[in-house]
């Protein structure tokens, strides 16, 4: 597995001034990172020393005929309101902005996050979802989060956003664990640096897991103990910079993380065979079609445990009007532990294996956007419950979910294979 290492490069700021000086330290010392100051610019030709990124005083531009080129990052602060010539000043030696302080010292600090870790956004999200209460999302966003384990570069992390759900720390037997939980999150703002969530968090099987709060606590938030959307935003995109694969055990109905949908790949959607069920995803799809349009929603068919009547996979999807991505299959061991009042089983079972098809089907349609290597198997014995024979996982397409308003979909090729049973494969 590679680790992502964070940059040990600080950052250079080029001023004469001693206040800009002392608040550009301040800035750095809140972001973690060390500055290096030259109180003259340099000699024409003569570049400035390496940096992950140079912050210009707006006095030393004045000073200069300009920086030469370099391919790190600028930014130039100024004591006061910038006027138009610093702005062209800015633009000249091609600097990303002109930060006023200190009104502007918030956003010097998120600019000075970024700059100092190395790594890039490129984590894998994946959203769940129920469409109903007790559909089992919170159970297979457990399953993917496993499933990645040994397999996703950077590690897992499954953070639980359903304030009034059981409490994915209770689901894995870590209720009791030391570690962040999100009522430690829900202050912050702007950047959050990664390696905040990195061995901070309570772990089991790989897994670094962020729940709500510990036992019954809620967290200190406005609106009960919802995490509020400048925390979970922040803490989101910060586990994409410390995880490779990162999986959202999301409310149902969404409510309150709507916006979390734009960093989210895959929404996937677990819907019970049962009508009622399908007419409650029908609506959650309508939702997801108005608050974040084009969002890449997968849908899957929670298989029943037995032969009983309702619906047939392929119905459900029919009638919501969208392609069937697949049945998540019955899990004895699984079912057995929930019933007992036991964590996740620890051993591999039916779900995790078919979860660990389906992020193998996500890693072939999109290699680049996954943390997952595409060498993940997918072949099954011969019968496994699946959206087609012999299938775990999800069947694998490229590009977003029906656009609102485009005609529904039929049920496409080999609805006709799609099984009921479980693990029957008829």
């Amino acid at each position: 597995m590679l680790s992502r290492g964070t940059s040990s490069r600080g950052v250079v700021l080029v001023t004469g001034s001693a206040w800009l000086e002392e608040r550009v330290r301040a800035c750095a010392a809140a972001a973690g990172t060390s500055v290096e100051v030259l109180r003259a610019p340099p000699d024409p030709g003569v570049a400035l020393p390496a940096a992950a990124l140079e912050v210009w005083g707006a006095d030393a531009l004045e000073h200069t005929a300009g920086p030469p080129p370099t391919s790190t990052p600028r930014v130039v602060v100024t004591a006061d309101a910038a006027p138009d010539a610093v702005w062209r000043a800015a633009l000249e030696v091609g600097a990303r902005g002109v930060v006023q302080l200190p009104t502007g010292e918030a956003e010097l600090v998120d600019v000075l996050l970024a700059a100092a870790d190395d790594r890039g956004a490129d984590g894998t999200v994946v959203g769940v979802t129920g469409a109903c209460g007790g559909a089992g999302a919170s159970v297979l966003a457990v399953a993917l989060a496993r499933a990645g384990t040994g397999s996703a570069r950077g590690g897992v992390l499954l953070a639980d956003l359903d304030d009034l759900g059981g409490g994915a720390d209770v689901l894995v037997g870590l209720e009791d664990a030391a570690g962040l939980r999100w009522a430690d999150l829900a202050g912050v703002r702007g950047a959050l640096r990664p390696d905040v969530l990195e061995g901070t968090l309570p772990r089991r099987w790989g897994v670094d897991v962020l729940a709500p709060a510990t036992g019954t606590e809620v967290a200190p938030a406005a609106g009960g103990g919802r995490v509020p959307p400048p925390a979970s935003e922040a803490v989101v995109d910060a586990a994409r910079r410390s995880h490779g694969l990162v999986v959202l055990d999301l409310p149902r109905g969404l409510r309150g993380v709507e916006h979390l949908l734009a960093l989210v790949g895959p929404l996937v959607l677990v819907v019970p065979g049962q009508v009622r069920a399908g007419v409650a995803a029908g609506r959650l799809l309508a939702h997801v079609d108005r608050c974040a349009p084009g969002t890449d929603v997968r849908v899957v068919v929670r298989a029943p445990a037995g032969r009983g009547g309702g619906p047939r996979p392929v119905e459900v999807a029919r009638a919501l009007g969208r392609p069937l991505d697949g049945v998540v299959p019955h899990d004895a061991h699984v079912a057995a532990a929930e019933l007992r009042g036991r964590p996740f089983p620890g051993r591999d079972g039916a779900l995790v294996r078919w979860a660990r098809g389906a992020l193998g089907d996500l890693a072939r349609a999109d290699p680049a956007g996954v943390g997952v290597p595409t060498s993940v198997p997918t072949s099954a014995p011969s019968g496994a419950v699946g959206d087609l024979p012999g299938r775990r996982g999800w069947r694998p397409r490229a590009g977003p979910s029906r656009p609102p308003g485009a005609p529904a979909p039929g049920p496409g090729p080999g609805a006709r294979a799609v099984t009921t049973g479980a693990g029957t494969g008829r």
